[in-house]
């Protein structure tokens, strides 16, 4: 398997970010760019290609969320995002400016 960067955004005016496609690929980690200090974004997945978004909760039944770091990794356990097949971020403010993401994946 090699290491692939998927880069997207979250736009300037915005909450969510763009999507992901990840199906057959892990997912390993999450760069974000400058700007993000604090953030707390909220994963989204789909399995209709984008058509619908639902939030990922845990078995207790809280959100998953990831607070950020500007311009830092976090990585993100394969074995728990294994059935995603698209994936977005929410984040919990509206963006003054356009903040970067990547993606980092294992694919073939």
């Amino acid at each position: 398997m090699r290491q692939v960067e998927v880069a997207g955004i979250i736009a300037a005016g915005d909450t969510q970010s763009d999507a992901f496609e990840v199906k057959g690929a892990m997912m390993v980690g999450l760069l974000t760019g400058a700007g993000m200090d604090g953030t707390v974004l909220t994963p989204q997945v789909s399995f209709d290609g984008g058509t619908t978004w639902t939030a990922v909760f845990d078995q207790a039944g809280n959100a998953i969320t990831i607070t950020t770091t500007s311009s830092a990794f976090r990585r993100l356990l394969p074995s728990e995002w294994s059935f995603a097949e698209w994936i977005r971020f929410e984040s919990n403010v509206t963006n003054v400016a356009e903040l970067a993401l990547t993606l980092i994946v294992l694919a073939d």
